[in-house]
C-alpha cells in the first residue's frame, strides 16, 4: 500500500517539472501530489498554503535565488522548515555547500538527475522528516513524564579542570519539583554551577559522593539524609531520601523531600499517652533480650480487639507474629525487623489475620520508645485497618486495566479504520482513474473508431468494477446492521449452478481453462427454498476467484450432489482429515438432508495461515499477483449462505496447490 505525499516543484523550466514529475510517478513506495510554481515568491506563497512534504528548489529562479528562498522559507517556519531538495544545472561545490548550511536537506545536479537518484533522495528526505516527528514527540512524552513525577528530578554534567579533575557540576535540566524544592526558577539554576547554587553539597561531602558516581559509575543511594542549606533567600535543614546515577560524563538525581515523615515518626514517642481511647489498634511491646530475633505483646487497646477479635488477656506475652499468615508480605516483615533491631521507626503495609482466620489489610506504624535515661524499652506499635482502600486500589488497578484495553480496541479500531479507508479510496480511485483518462482521450475527438470502441469498453469494464465495489461495500452496511433480508421463491438449484456456470464461461476459456459441470443424478431435481439472486451472488463471486486465481491452462470443477446428514457423527480427528481433502462432505447443523455445492480449482491456493481468515472482512491474502478489490465478496457469500441456514467452508493443501469452497444448504423436507 503506497502512502500520500505532497511534492512542491519549484522551477521555471516546465519540461524539467515534467520529468521530475515523470521520474516520481514511477515510484512504488509514495502516491506523490504534485504542486508547482515557476517563481520563488509563488512557491513560498504555496507553502504557506499548503506546507508540502518536500520541495524541489531549482537553485536559479527568474526572481530569487535558491539560497534566498531558503531563508525566506526558515523565516517563515522557523523550527518547522520543510525538507528542501536542491537542484542547479551546474555541479557547483560551493553552491551545494551554500545550500546545505542555508537547510537544504540534500542537493542534486539536474543533468545528472536519474529517476533512481531522485526517488533515493525523497525518501531520504521523507524519512529524515519523519525521524525527526517521532524523535520530538518521544521528547515532548519524557519531558511531560518527567514534569508531571512528584519527585524532584535533575540532569547535572561534570566540570572538568585541565587535568580532567571534576571540579563541579553543571545544571543541564532540573523538573518542576526540583523547581519548588530549591525555591528557585528552572531558569535560575539551568546553566549555573551546582556547588554555588547549593554550597552545602562540599560541606557535607555530597558532592564528593556524586564524582565518585560519575567516574566509577556505581549508582548512589541516600536515605534520611539530613541537609542543610540556603534554598535562594530561606535558610533551611531537612531531610531527604536520593538516588542517582551516571549519565555520560555526568549524572541524573531524583530526589524526595521526606521531613514531614521524619517529624512523624519522633511524634510517635507521644501516643503512650492516648493509646487506650485511640481508633487504632495499637500494640505495646516490652524490647525483648536480645538472645530471643522478636518482643513481646504488653498491652492491647480495645480498638485492637475489635479490628482482630483477641481480648488483650488472650495475647500479653505473646509475639506479635501470630497476626501474621500465608499472605503477609515477607519483605515487608524483614523490613520491619531490621528497623527494630536498628531502633528505627518503621511504617509499612500489608495483611494481618483475625482471629477468625479472615484477613484484612492495615498500615503498621511501629516506633521506639525510649525512658527517661535515653534507652529504649518498648515499641508501640499503631494498626490502621485500610481494607477498603485497599479494594479500592485493586479495583482502580482494575478499571485502569479495563480502561486501557478499551483505548487499545480503540486505537486498533481506529488503525484498522484509517488502513479501511486507504484501501477503499485506492481502490475506487484506481477504476475512476482509468475512466477519467479514456473520456479525456475521447474528448479530444482524434481518436479513430477502433480506439474509441477500446475506450468505451474501458469505460463500461471499469464502471462496473467500481459499481460492484460499492455493492460490496452496500452489502457489508447492511450485513452489519442486519438489513440484508431475503426475497424467499423456491426454484431448482441445478438450474441456478447451470446459468452460474454459463456466465463464467466466456471468462474461463479467455485464460484456457477448463470448467467442468457434474451434477449428481439425484440432484438435478433439487429444490431449495430461498433467494435466488443472493445465491447466484454467491456463486459468480466464487466462480469468479476460481477462474481469476488459476491459471492459465488450468481447471474448474463444479459439483452438485445432494447428501445426508450421517457425517455428523464422525469423529474429530476423521473430520479434521476430510476438511483437507477436495470431496469431503462438511456437516449441516440444523437438517438431516442437504445439497451440496463444490468448486475445486487448480489455482493459487489459500496458505494455512490465512486460510483461518478467507471469510473475514477486508481481509485479503498477500500474494504477488495479487487481484484487486476490497476483500468482501467471501464475508458477504459467507453471511447469505447462513441467512439460508447452510453453511461454508474453505479447504486448500496450501500455496500453489488449489482450493475447495464447499456450500451445504438445507433441502425442503418432502410433502
Amino acid at each position: 500500500m503506497s502512502f500520500e505525499r505532497t511534492v512542491l516543484i519549484v522551477d521555471d523550466s516546465p519540461e524539467d517539472r515534467e520529468t521530475y514529475r515523470r521520474f516520481l510517478l514511477t515510484d512504488d513506495r509514495y502516491h506523490y501530489i504534485f504542486l508547482e510554481a515557476d517563481y520563488g515568491e509563488n512557491g513560498l506563497e504555496v507553502c504557506k498554503l499548503v506546507q508540502p512534504d518536500a520541495i524541489l528548489l531549482d537553485f536559479h529562479l527568474p526572481d530569487i535565488d535558491g539560497i534566498e528562498f531558503l531563508c525566506e522559507l526558515k523565516t517563515q517556519f522557523g523550527k518547522m522548515q520543510l525538507p528542501v531538495i536542491m537542484l542547479t544545472g551546474r555541479g557547483n561545490e560551493d553552491v551545494a555547500v551554500q545550500a546545505m548550511k542555508s537547510g537544504a536537506a540534500d542537493y542534486l545536479v539536474k543533468g545528472k538527475t536519474t529517476s533512481e537518484n531522485l526517488r533515493l533522495a525523497i525518501h531520504n528526505i521523507l524519512e529524515r522528516d519523519r525521524l525527526k516527528q517521532q524523535l520530538e514527540q518521544s521528547e515532548d512524552r519524557f519531558r511531560t513524564s518527567i514534569e508531571n513525577m512528584l519527585d524532584c528530578f535533575g540532569i547535572y554534567k561534570s566540570l572538568r579542570d585541565d587535568s580532567g579533575k571534576i571540579v563541579d557540576f553543571v545544571v543541564e535540566y532540573v523538573n518542576t519539583a526540583a523547581c519548588a524544592n530549591n525555591r528557585m526558577t528552572a531558569a535560575a539554576q539551568i546553566g549555573k554551577k551546582l556547588c554555588e547554587i547549593l554550597p552545602f553539597h562540599r560541606e557535607n561531602g555530597l558532592f564528593n559522593e556524586y564524582c565518585r558516581v560519575v567516574e566509577t559509575g556505581a549508582p548512589l543511594t541516600k536515605e534520611d539524609l539530613i541537609y542543610s542549606d540556603r534554598f535562594n533567600q530561606e535558610y533551611l535543614t531537612r531531610a531527604f531520601d536520593i538516588r542517582a546515577n551516571k549519565l555520560g560524563d555526568g549524572f541524573v538525581a531524583s530526589w524526595r523531600d521526606i521531613t514531614d515523615r521524619k517529624r512523624s515518626s519522633e511524634r510517635l514517642r507521644l501516643l503512650e499517652s492516648v493509646v487506650v481511647n485511640a481508633n487504632d489498634a495499637v500494640i505495646i511491646t516490652a524490647i525483648a533480650p536480645i538472645e530471643e530475633p522478636a518482643p513481646r505483646i504488653i498491652y492491647v487497646n480495645q480498638a485492637f480487639t475489635n479490628l482482630t477479635g483477641y481480648t488483650c488477656e488472650e495475647v500479653v506475652g505473646r509475639s506479635p507474629r501470630f497476626l501474621q499468615g500465608a499472605k503477609t508480605n515477607k519483605a515487608a516483615l524483614q523490613r520491619i525487623r531490621d528497623a527494630l533491631q536498628a531502633r528505627q521507626a518503621v511504617q509499612e503495609e500489608l495483611i494481618n489475620y483475625r482471629k477468625d482466620g479472615s484477613e484484612f489489610w492495615v498500615d503498621i506504624s511501629i516506633a521506639p520508645v525510649a525512658d527517661a535515661a535515653g534507652q529504649y524499652t518498648h515499641f508501640v506499635a499503631i494498626q490502621r485497618d485500610i481494607s477498603d482502600r485497599k479494594q479500592s486500589e485493586i479495583e482502580n488497578a482494575r478499571m485502569l486495566e479495563l480502561a486501557q484495553q478499551g483505548q487499545r480496541e480503540a486505537e486498533a479500531a481506529n488503525r484498522a479504520k484509517d488502513e479501511f479507508v486507504a484501501m477503499v479510496s485506492h481502490d475506487l480511485r484506481s477504476p475512476l482513474n482509468a475512466i477519467l483518462g479514456w473520456a479525456k482521450l475521447l474528448k479530444t475527438r482524434e481518436v479513430n473508431v477502433e480506439i474509441a470502441a477500446r475506450a468505451l469498453d474501458a469505460i463500461e469494464r471499469n464502471a462496473q468494477s467500481q459499481a460492484k465495489l460499492l455493492e460490496d461495500l452496500l452489502d457489508v452496511s447492511r450485513m452489519i446492521r442486519g438489513k440484508l433480508e431475503l426475497q424467499e421463491t423456491q426454484f431448482n438449484l441445478a438450474a441456478l449452478v447451470e446459468e452460474s456456470v454459463e456466465t463464467t464461461f466466456l471468462a474461463a476459456s479467455a485464460k484456457q481453462i477448463h470448467l467442468e459441470l457434474r451434477i449428481q443424478n439425484s440432484a438435478v431435481g433439487i429444490i431449495v427454498s430461498g433467494d435466488r439472486d443472493r445465491l447466484q451472488q454467491v456463486l459468480d463471486n466464487l466462480l469468479s476467484n476460481a477462474i481469476k486465481f488459476t491459471p492459465e491452462g488450468g481447471r474448474v470443477e463444479v459439483r452438485l450432489t445432494q447428501g445426508i446428514g450421517e457425517q455428523r457423527s464422525r469423529g474429530a480427528e476423521e473430520q479434521g482429515r476430510l476438511e483437507a481433502t477436495p470431496d469431503s462432505r462438511l456437516p449441516i447443523p440444523d437438517s438431516l438432508s442437504y445439497a451440496q455445492i463444490q468448486i475445486i480449482d487448480t489455482g493459487n491456493g489459500i496458505s494455512p495461515e490465512f486460510l483461518p481468515h478467507v471469510f473475514d472482512r477486508f481481509c485479503q491474502a498477500q500474494s504477488p499477483n495479487k487481484q484487486g478489490g476490497l476483500g468482501l465478496g467471501l464475508a458477504i457469500a459467507r453471511h447469505i449462505v447462513e441467512l439460508h441456514g447452510g453453511t461454508i467452508h474453505a479447504a486448500s493443501l496450501g500455496v500453489g496447490q488449489g482450493a475447495t469452497f464447499t456450500i451445504q444448504l438445507p433441502l425442503m423436507p418432502p410433502k
